[in-house]
């Protein structure tokens, strides 16, 4: 299977990934899924060009209902070495807000129509090299503290509504920061961005660039919190455009391997584990009367 093809390439003459190799990955985490007979495979062809391969539930039968939260395959690589996972529940959809906030309290203040802020039928694609727009912060959604080891400090984010209607987070910002105070622009932070530039220490054009860009935007480098944001649902969220059923995944059901029953251990088994226990509290209260009594020596 391509990874770029043409339009008028038919998606009858593509051969799809081996069954084995999707019914492999997919029962590494079958846990999540259930039984592989309950899905069926498409074929399907973004309007990048792309090809890859989905997986939407029987009775679901149109992959442009679907929305694609989850993959199977590596995380590292080209769009049609993976297999997507489609949801069929319109009501509630997967978004980051989900990432940010507890899941229930996420579903009160969801701003984004079904819950999610990526359309219906679009599949993750990151196979071209394309410049992550930049976009607004319209809306501050939800906020998450998170606690730094190495700093040793609580460092809050926000999940945001961008202008293009995708939300992105994190967006830093400071503890008494909240919705409706302006932003932080740290003017000594852009003129040593300046002075870095100007004297060669950044001297990259694609480093000179981000930073120029991160000035321009007021982004989180030099804004607290960041004004614009680079957003990469935009560059990255293709649409399917086309469509072929496969097959199913499995025609076998898989039913979860019954657990044995956990042995009772014997009246001697018990006896013996109460007995090592107490052994190691004797121990343990034998070193304490030890060590108060030289402790008591040495203040007397």
């Amino acid at each position: 299977m391509a990874a770029m093809t043409e339009e008028t390439v038919s998606l009858e003459s593509i051969q799809p990934k081996p069954q084995e190799l999707v019914l492999a990955q997919y029962m590494e985490q079958v846990k999540y899924w259930g039984s592989p007979d309950q899905w069926n495979r498409w074929l399907v062809r973004l309007d990048c060009g792309c090809i890859t391969e989905a997986l939407i539930r029987e009775g679901h039968d149109n992959p442009t209902e679907q929305r694609y939260n989850h993959h199977l395959g590596p995380d590292e690589g080209p769009v049609y070495k993976r297999t997507s996972i489609g949801s069929p529940r319109k009501s509630v959809g997967w978004c980051i807000l989900g990432d940010t906030t507890d899941w229930k309290e996420s579903r009160k203040i969801n701003p984004f129509p079904d819950g999610c802020c990526k359309p219906f039928g679009t599949i993750w694609c990151s196979a071209h090299d394309v410049k992550h727009p930049w976009r607004k912060v319209e809306k501050y959604i939800a906020r998450k503290s998170y606690y730094n080891r190495e700093a040793g400090e609580l460092r809050y984010y926000w999940t945001v509504m961008l202008s293009c209607g995708h939300c992105y987070s994190p967006n830093g910002a400071d503890e008494e920061w909240s919705p409706g105070m302006p932003p932080v622009i740290d003017q000594a932070k852009i003129a040593g961005i300046e002075r870095a530039i100007k004297a060669g220490r950044i001297d990259e054009p694609e480093h000179i660039r981000w930073h120029r860009d991160q000035i321009e935007h007021n982004g989180f480098m030099v804004c607290t919190p960041a004004m614009e944001q680079e957003c990469n649902s935009c560059a990255n969220l293709r649409q399917i455009t086309d469509y072929r059923l496969i097959g199913k995944l499995s025609d076998k059901p898989w039913h979860p391997p019954k657990q044995e029953p956990k042995r009772q251990p014997t009246a001697e088994e018990v006896k013996a584990e109460k007995l090592a226990e107490l052994q190691k509290v004797e121990a343990s209260l034998k070193r304490m009367q030890a060590k108060a009594e030289r402790l008591r020596s040495e203040t007397q």
